[in-house]
């Protein structure tokens, strides 16, 4: 096992892991915003609308946008949230 010095070093003076930091910062909005998400895609299924990584971005950023204000990216969610929040959630949608 090869081990970086340097990242041995950060995380011994209370460094956080970069897997810790992503998931602490991919939370954008709460568990009852999540459902009010996953229900729009299911609904938007029902009437016909397949989801498409775009259409989902579109309704998260707004989502995100409104419960955040000037706090939320102005860029909206990252390129692979989207992906993320679908298998994260696949047992739903």
């Amino acid at each position: 096992i090869s081990l970086n010095h340097d990242t041995l070093a950060y995380l011994s003076k209370g460094g956080v892991q970069l897997s810790e930091f992503n998931s602490s910062m991919t939370c954008w909005f709460t568990l009852a915003e999540t459902d009010k998400v996953l229900k729009n895609v299911v609904e938007m299924a029902r009437q016909g609308f397949s989801l498409s990584h775009n259409r989902l971005k579109e309704h998260v950023d707004g989502v995100c946008q409104a419960q955040l204000e000037d706090s939320f990216l102005e860029s909206g969610v990252g390129k692979n949230w989207t992906q993320h929040f679908v298998e994260k959630h696949s047992d739903h949608i």
